[in-house]
C-alpha cells in the first residue's frame, strides 16, 4: 500500500527522512517552492509533496488539485494532508497538532463534488487518538476552516469563526481532502497550530513565526506520521 503526504509550511523536514528517494518534479516559480519525491518512509512506500499551490496565488482548481491527482495516479490509497493553521480554540497552544474531524469550506471556488459529508471515520479517529495517548503526543481533534487568504484573519472574522465552532483556520487542505475522497482515497488531515488567534488580540502574525512554531512540533509530527504509516492498512478500509 502506498501513502501520499502533503506537507504544510514548516513541516518539510520530513522529506529528509525519506530513503531511496526519486525526485518526481521541482518548481521554484510559486510563492512556495514545490517539490515531489517518492521513496520509503519508516519502511513504507510514500509520495511526499511540499510547496502546495493556493488559490490566492492565482492558480486554477486543476492546478491546486494536481498534487492529489498525481498521488492517485501513482496508486496512493491513503492521503495525509497537513497544514499550518491559526488556533481559535482557547484550549489549544502553539505547536499543538490537531487532527481534522470536520471542516468548513469558505473558499469562493467551484470544486469537484465528492458526494461525501464525512471525511474522517470514527474508527480512524479512535486509532489515531489511541496512538496519541500511548506516545504522549497531546493530540487535539477539531474543526478546520479553509479561507481564501492570503491575509490572516481580522478580529471580526476570528469572532465569527469561533462562534461557528471552528478550532483552527488556514488557507488550504479542504480542496485536497474533497478531491482525495472523490478519487476513492482515505483521508487524514492534520493541522499544526502555528499561532493563536483571539478576537481581543492585538498582534500580527508573520510567516517566520508560522515556520518556527511548526518546526517546534516536528518531533511529535514525525512520530505521529510514523505510527499512521505502520497502521496504514487499518485506515485503508476505515469507512
Amino acid at each position: 500500500m502506498k501513502t501520499c503526504i502533503i506537507l504544510g509550511s514548516g513541516l518539510s523536514q520530513l522529506m529528509n527522512e525519506v530513503k531511496n528517494k526519486t525526485k518526481l518534479y521541482s518548481d521554484e516559480h510559486g510563492f512556495h517552492k514545490a517539490e515531489a519525491i517518492s521513496g520509503k518512509l519508516f519502511g513504507k512506500e510514500v509520495v511526499l509533496f511540499t510547496g502546495r499551490r493556493h488559490f490566492y496565488e492565482g492558480y486554477s482548481a486543476d492546478e491546486v488539485l494536481s498534487l492529489i491527482r498525481m498521488a492517485r495516479e501513482m496508486d496512493c490509497r491513503l492521503a495525509i494532508i497537513t497544514n499550518a493553521a491559526g488556533g481559535l480554540n482557547p484550549e489549544f497552544e502553539v505547536s499543538d497538532l490537531m487532527v481534522i474531524t470536520s471542516f468548513l469550506n469558505m473558499l469562493n471556488r467551484q470544486l469537484p463534488y465528492s458526494g461525501r459529508s464525512s471525511y474522517l471515520s470514527d474508527r480512524t479517529t479512535n486509532i489515531i487518538r489511541n496512538h496519541g495517548i500511548r506516545f504522549g503526543l497531546g493530540l487535539r481533534f477539531g474543526n478546520y476552516c479553509c479561507c481564501n487568504g492570503p491575509s490572516y484573519e481580522s478580529r471580526a472574522e476570528t469572532r465569527m469563526l469561533r462562534r461557528f465552532g471552528i478550532d483552527a483556520v488556514g488557507m488550504s487542505t479542504v480542496p485536497e481532502m474533497i478531491e482525495a475522497k472523490r478519487l476513492g482515497m482515505q483521508v487524514i488531515g492534520i493541522s499544526c497550530i502555528s499561532n493563536m488567534l483571539s478576537e481581543n488580540g492585538n498582534f500580527e502574525t508573520s510567516h517566520d513565526e508560522v515556520l518556527t512554531a511548526c518546526e517546534k512540533s516536528y518531533d511529535s509530527f514525525s512520530l505521529l506520521i510514523e505510527n499512521i504509516l505502520k497502521k496504514q492498512t487499518s485506515f485503508a478500509d476505515a469507512d
